[in-house]
């Protein structure tokens, strides 16, 4: 996503009932400031392990493999980076780490 959140946490963004092709020309439209990785989730793995029902649909997961959010529709990069920031506070402040300024 960034460097601010290497190693903290990444976003995901599935696709599925797609080609691949298609995958990739929706996720150049959705998120074109490319930050975000997305995948084709081909055999529904992803969706089903998330609990998502459509797309777009992503995920927030912690460096450790937590699951810190996940939501349905559509986000922009500073919705995204919002809610990063507030998740990663969080779990800052429950580790009793400072967040780094």
């Amino acid at each position: 996503m960034g460097a601010e959140y290497e190693g903290r946490a990444v976003v995901l963004a599935p696709a599925v009932q797609s080609s691949l092709e298609r995958a990739a020309a929706v996720a150049g439209q959705l998120l074109p400031s490319g930050l975000v990785p997305w995948g084709l989730d081909v055999d529904q793995g992803v969706f089903a392990a998330y609990g998502f029902r459509g797309v777009p649909a992503g995920a927030i997961v912690a460096s450790d493999g937590t699951l810190m959010d996940t939501w349905q529709g559509s986000r922009d990069i500073d919705e995204i980076k919002a809610l990063l920031d507030g998740l990663l506070s969080m779990s800052d402040e429950a580790m009793g780490r400072v967040s780094p300024s």
